[in-house]
């Protein structure tokens, strides 16, 4: 059984393939066969959106600020680099 995730990046795949964020209409104009027409629409609109875009990038435009995850999965700030 596939994972949400896993769906996500087929559709993706099919979506870039098919023209992507180049040719959004073309995208649009084609749909997976496991997919409904109105699923795949939402999809790519998904796709689209700016906040999913924004969220991909870096989390703060200082990355003194950023943080870092251990192993032990607490997160603590990464120390600004020593100035000699």
């Amino acid at each position: 059984m596939k994972r949400y995730s896993d769906h996500k990046h087929d559709a993706k795949k099919i979506f870039m393939r098919e023209g992507g964020y180049d040719d959004v209409e073309r995208a649009r104009a084609f749909h997976p066969d496991d997919m409904p027409y109105d699923n795949w629409l939402r999809t790519i609109e998904g796709f689209l959106d700016g906040n999913i875009l924004k969220e991909a990038g870096p989390t703060n435009k200082y990355p003194e600020n950023n943080y870092s995850h251990s192993a032990g999965g607490h997160g603590h700030t990464v120390a600004p680099p020593i100035k000699m």
